[in-house]
């Protein structure tokens, strides 16, 4: 119920959006493909099965909603996950379970091509997430602190990110193609991040931390997901509508234009809709976690929005002392 509380009104404002695009302003062409009517593509939106999509075809704006994929397969992850978690709890090692899960999505992503964007190959960040939450739910952790709060492995684990991340962004689509990354680079880069917030979240204080708990990327952190939500729509408003007549600048202008609007349009629409719409929402999962006895964590105060840390996106903000938010 927190999550939903978390995710839903933001998301149901967009799904609204598209859908009222459809059916009530008829914005561009709509068809049927690959089996699939504008009325499924509708359902799927508030059905959450968007990612079973065929890529295009449906809806001239279709591109608007194509990141909807990976908040699917995280509201199919929430259907299945509970049930499992309330199972392995029972066990005396429950986070094997999770161990197992993400072998398994490993085993699918590197050994069999396609489901690009189905939950049982793109799913390892959850599962990976699960293994170390239940790795660590206890307080018998005092074996692992030395080691997670060593400087050099926090700081080697985000050069590496940094790296890979880098290196993967450059050469996809000169060298290697989006199965490449899906195959090689993501069953790398998801263990390292797991491996990184551990530290972030168990380990102690140091340069890192403090500078991922700068102010500003703190609050980036509380709208990501807004940024997540209303980014396509900001590009495409950016680039197709508000720039129509400025074909004949020179290039460098004509971008520049275009990403500065872009950006500053994402994060102003992500902080009106935090602000007006989310907040509001949050204030009842704050009253939901003290009512089920959320833990202490989840009491501290956001000193700039007045709002919980705990009630922000997944908890992953660990007393604000990063701003890592992935989505």
């Amino acid at each position: 119920m927190r999550r939903f509380l978390r995710l839903m009104p933001a998301y149901w404002l967009y799904a609204g959006g598209l859908t009222a695009a459809i059916l009530v302003f008829h914005v561009g062409w709509v068809r049927s493909n690959g089996g699939w009517t504008v009325g499924g593509y509708i359902a799927s939106l508030w059905g959450y099965f968007v990612n079973w999509l065929p890529a295009g075809g449906i809806w001239e704006h279709q591109m608007l909603s194509l990141h909807l994929w990976s908040l699917a397969v995280e509201e199919q992850f929430y259907l299945v996950w509970p049930i499992v978690c309330a199972w392995a709890l029972r066990l005396r090692r429950p986070e094997w379970v999770a161990w197992v899960l993400s072998a398994l999505v490993l085993a699918r992503m590197v050994l069999l091509p396609g489901g690009e964007f189905l939950i049982y190959a793109r799913g390892l960040g959850l599962t990976v997430g699960c293994g170390v939450a239940l790795s660590f739910r206890r307080d018998d952790r005092a074996a692992w602190r030395r080691w997670l709060g060593a400087a050099w492995l926090r700081a080697a684990l985000l050069v590496a990110i940094v790296a890979i991340v880098a290196i993967g962004t450059y050469c996809q689509g000169r060298v290697y193609s989006d199965e490449v990354i899906r195959r090689a680079i993501l069953p790398v880069i998801v263990p390292l991040f797991a491996l990184l917030i551990a530290t972030l979240w168990y380990g102690p204080e140091d340069r890192i931390s403090r500078l991922l708990s700068w102010r500003p990327l703190v609050y980036i952190g509380t709208i990501s997901y807004g940024i997540y939500l209303y980014h396509l729509l900001c590009q495409h408003l950016a680039w197709h509508v508000l720039t129509n007549g400025i074909e004949h600048w020179p290039r460098w202008a004509k971008y520049g234009l275009r990403l500065g609007l872009y950006v500053s349009m994402t994060l102003g629409v992500a902080a009106v809709s935090f602000r007006f719409l989310e907040t509001p929402f949050l204030r009842l999962k704050e009253r939901l976690s003290a009512r089920t006895g959320a833990p202490a964590r989840a009491g501290r105060q956001v000193e700039a929005a007045g709002v919980e840390r705990g009630m922000l996106d997944g908890d992953r903000m660990a007393e604000g002392r990063s701003s890592l938010e992935p989505v």
